[in-house]
């Protein structure tokens, strides 16, 4: 599981966490990707979806599920940005 979270100004979190199974769809091998995104504790964005590549292992899987909840969360903080809020990054944590 990936976890990450920055923090606003006015002291708004927004965090995400991300996990994958790998190659648990029994048709297409593929891995499965989910993640939430949550600003101050609410969830923002969701997604369970299959991964559009065959990964090789269980940390590739992972990789590529931290990857998408990544790039839906920088939409998220780019859209605080643009609401004039100020980003402050903290620090980006992944389990083992």
């Amino acid at each position: 599981m990936y976890s990450a979270s920055d923090e606003v100004a006015d002291k708004i979190i927004v965090s995400g966490h991300s996990d994958a199974g790998w190659a648990n769809d029994p048709e297409t091998r593929k891995s499965v990707t989910g993640y939430v995104l949550t600003i101050a504790g609410g969830a923002v964005a969701w997604a369970t979806r299959r991964q559009t590549i065959t990964a090789q292992s269980t940390a590739e899987a992972e990789y590529v599920a931290a990857y998408e909840a990544t790039m839906e969360g920088r939409e998220i903080i780019n859209m605080l940005d643009e609401a004039q809020h100020v980003i402050k990054v903290n620090q980006i944590k992944a389990a083992r």
